[in-house]
């Protein structure tokens, strides 16, 4: 059985068309179950108090001495210089991760006599987090981040 199927402009055209609308319809279905997410999911409320934001930047880059982010063997140390009363330090350290907002989480700052805080990070996912340290010596207010890698 020998079926010829002649090819003219007509049926180029009929091809080319089933072929598009097919291209179409993949491309609907694949942005249908593309998983998105906001970074921030209160972007507008953010966006508003961003200048006090930027005033803490402004006044953490203006200190003499700087508290330091440091990620060691699976813990993160806090450590604030001698000049700071530990029981003035008040605020919160937030651990944000780039890949999946699901695995971001708060810590209160709780500072012990040597200045410090340890944060065990050995059961949390590996690799790149930000850690957003938001904090006041007395009534003063600094921000501060840091990219840290857990490994």
């Amino acid at each position: 059985m020998n079926i010829k199927i002649k090819l003219n402009w007509g049926t180029g055209i009929a091809i080319f068309l089933v072929l598009f609308i097919l291209s179409l319809v993949a491309f609907i279905l694949f942005t249908i179950t593309l998983k998105y997410d906001l970074v921030e999911s209160n972007y507008y409320d953010k966006d508003i108090k961003y200048q006090e934001h930027i005033d803490k930047t402004k006044r953490f880059a203006e200190l003499s001495e700087k508290p330091t982010i440091v990620e060691k063997n699976g813990y993160v140390f806090i450590n604030f210089p001698e000049i700071y009363n530990p029981s003035d330090i008040k605020g919160v350290l937030h651990f944000y991760r780039p890949s999946d907002k699901n695995l971001d989480f708060n810590v209160k700052l709780n500072i012990a006599d040597k200045n410090s805080q340890v944060i065990d990070m050995t059961n949390k996912a590996k690799g790149i987090w930000i850690v957003k340290l938001n904090w006041s010596n007395s009534e003063t207010t600094y921000y501060f981040e840091e990219e840290i890698l857990n490994n």
